[in-house]
């Protein structure tokens, strides 16, 4: 594909940002395209990491953004976590009160499950480090898991005590 619109938003502070598209960001693109959202980040601290991101969207007969027509799971911050992280995730219209998050340890066993209450659109879950019955667990590595009408999405956090 090509480059529609491409912005440089200089240095922010840490953590989970909304960054709205613009009008102007979406000229030419079409109506019930199938367009593709890649975001980049770079740290500012030498030899720090970078990351991407990229989601699929549509823009409405209307110039709105459309709603995925299947669940996005857009990760969490921070991470590594020591006291709490936030978990985002975007859902289709269609299913998504029946999605489910799953929180699982490395040996797969599964310690905390959030399910139904969710919306369309942006939702964000907020995991204190402990299982379904209010315990602690243990400093490690964990994967969460977005399930929705046969759909999955997988991340992986590291908690640090």
């Amino acid at each position: 594909g090509r480059t529609l619109a491409s912005r440089p938003l200089g240095a922010l502070a840490a953590g989970l940002h909304t960054i709205p598209l613009r009008p102007e960001d979406l000229t030419g693109a079409g109506r019930g395209r199938d367009l593709v959202l890649k975001l980049s980040a770079v740290s500012s601290y030498p030899n720090g990491p970078s990351d991407a991101a990229h989601t699929r969207f549509q823009v409405s007969d209307a110039g709105e953004i459309a709603l995925p027509n299947r669940p996005i799971l857009l990760g969490s911050t921070p991470n590594p976590m020591t006291v709490s992280t936030r978990i985002a995730m975007v859902l289709p219209t269609l299913g998504a009160q029946r999605a489910t998050l799953g929180m699982f340890d490395a040996s797969g066993r599964r310690r905390r499950t959030w399910s139904g209450g969710f919306s369309p659109g942006l939702n964000e879950v907020e995991w204190d480090g402990t299982d379904d019955q209010g315990r602690a667990v243990r400093a490690g590595v964990y994967f969460y898991r977005l399930d929705l009408n046969g759909q999955r999405e997988t991340g992986r956090i590291s908690l640090v005590r």
